[in-house]
């Protein structure tokens, strides 16, 4: 079954006049727990990020008894697995650490990359 707004975009997702409305509070972790503190002050930065680890555990694909995955022709964004481990990198003189993310973004065939032809 294709992915609807609400496995894009949370339980609370709504669209309307070319308006999509999230709730930052929809973002949880595997285990159900926010990963915003504080929705209400969370930063622009802070609330993609949250929504963009929802996505990436949310759109992974499911698997069958043999923990093999299921693969479903229908699904135009599929998280993939980053066996990346965590990289320590220095910008700007500040230690930060880089986490990577990694979607496969399905589309029909065509010359260039169209958001108007997903699956």
């Amino acid at each position: 079954m294709a992915q609807g707004l609400k496995e894009l975009f949370g339980t609370s997702a709504t669209q309307e006049d070319g308006v999509i409305q999230i709730k930052l509070n929809d973002f949880v972790d595997t285990n159900g727990t926010p990963y915003l503190n504080d929705p209400l002050t969370a930063t622009p930065a802070q609330a993609a990020t949250a929504w963009l680890a929802w996505l990436h555990h949310s759109t992974k694909e499911k698997t069958d008894e043999n923990s093999q995955p299921i693969q479903d022709k229908t699904q135009a964004i599929v998280a993939q697995d980053n066996f990346t481990i965590k990289t320590y990198e220095t910008r700007d003189g500040q230690s930060q650490i880089r986490n990577n993310f990694d979607f496969a973004i399905y589309t029909i065939d065509t010359s260039s990359f169209d958001p108007d032809n997903v699956v």
